[in-house]
């Protein structure tokens, strides 16, 4: 524990990417501060309740809660009980989507006053490159002399108490004593920590978020071009994948996917809550996919009361086993066939 009484404060600590992080550091036997605006998260969060889906966190916040080393505020004067400051907040963006400083302007006013000269500071959120050399400057404008790092995260959600410890935790930092101080913070964490500058950290942060993105994409993007054309595309993907991906074999592709083994146990818990989803639902699934076999497909579709389910004759990769298909039925929703869906929608 520091001098100040707490080892860590997450702010924004009652969110997906906060609170398994508070939680994670709490079970490490750290006294840990959520510092959130949200009182009725952070009443639940009091209550023992998660206030989302998170693999494992029910008994564990139970587990620290009555360990005592959990402290729940809303009050910004919490930040000045420790020597480290863990922030996550929300991706900023202005109403064009295009990069924004002004919520970490706001940040930094906000908890200046309370912030401990020569304290870490951790940022954890997708931000413009160069946001951490903005902050630096802004916190040295309000007379605040700290280590300032940033350190994303990179988890699944729902899976966020086994990822904090199996990924690589990156640590951008530009100075030694920062990466140094951030790398034994998450140490106690994560199995081993990745040094870079703060700017590629925030880079790798975007380029990972971008990258899964693009997957989904391109493969839309090949058909169209394919068709344009005027050829088959599928006969143009098996002449690319013929005996070319011999690391999808067998089960080495499910093997690699710790979260598709997870996702048909979690299916009952979401039993209660999805026939509360009034928005329409297209669920395409594959016939041979042994990773995410259909019947979780199946279970979806007769729990929404708007969705349509279509199960095309394709492994795990519909969008590219069954390219045709799936382009039509994207189209055909897009083109207006949400308006039409019911629970009754035909499989």
């Amino acid at each position: 524990m520091t001098d100040a009484g707490l080892d860590v404060v997450v702010l924004g600590g009652g969110g997906h990417v906060g609170l398994p992080l508070a939680l994670s550091f709490a079970d490490t036997g750290w006294r840990v501060g959520i510092y959130d605006i949200n009182p009725s998260t952070l009443d639940r969060i009091g209550r023992g309740e998660m206030p989302f889906l998170e693999h494992g966190a029910d008994d564990l916040l139970r587990k620290v809660l009555a360990s005592g080393r959990l402290e729940l505020s809303s009050d910004p004067k919490t930040i000045g009980d420790t020597d480290r400051l863990i922030i996550v907040i929300g991706t900023p963006v202005d109403e064009f989507l295009g990069p924004s400083m002004t919520i970490f302007d706001h940040a930094v006013a906000e908890i200046a006053p309370h912030l401990r000269d020569g304290a870490l500071v951790v940022l954890r959120s997708t931000v413009y490159p160069g946001t951490t050399e903005y902050v630096a400057q802004r916190l040295e404008e309000h007379g605040r002399e700290v280590d300032l790092t940033f350190c994303p995260e990179r988890i699944a959600e729902g899976h966020a108490l086994e990822e904090l410890h199996s990924l690589p935790q990156i640590i951008g930092a530009d100075d030694d004593q920062a990466a140094d101080r951030a790398s034994e913070l998450f140490g106690r964490l994560a199995r081993k920590t990745i040094r870079t500058t703060t700017k590629e950290a925030e880079l790798a942060k975007l380029f990972t978020n971008t990258w899964r993105y693009m997957k989904f994409a391109v493969a839309n993007q090949f058909f169209t071009i394919a068709h344009s054309a005027g050829v088959d595309y599928t006969n143009i993907l098996h002449a690319i994948r013929e005996d070319y991906l011999s690391s999808y074999q067998g089960d080495r592709f499910i093997e690699s996917m710790r979260y598709v083994r997870a996702y048909p146990a979690q299916l009952p818990a979401l039993g209660e809550m999805l026939p509360q989803i009034r928005t329409p639902v297209q669920i395409i699934a594959g016939r041979h996919d042994t990773a995410v076999p259909p019947v979780n497909a199946e279970f979806l579709h007769d729990r929404l009361p708007h969705s349509k389910l279509d199960i095309l004759d394709a492994g795990h990769f519909t969008w590219e086993d069954a390219a045709g298909e799936y382009a039509a039925l994207v189209t055909t929703w897009w083109s207006g066939g949400y308006a039409t869906t019911g629970s009754a929608a035909a499989r």
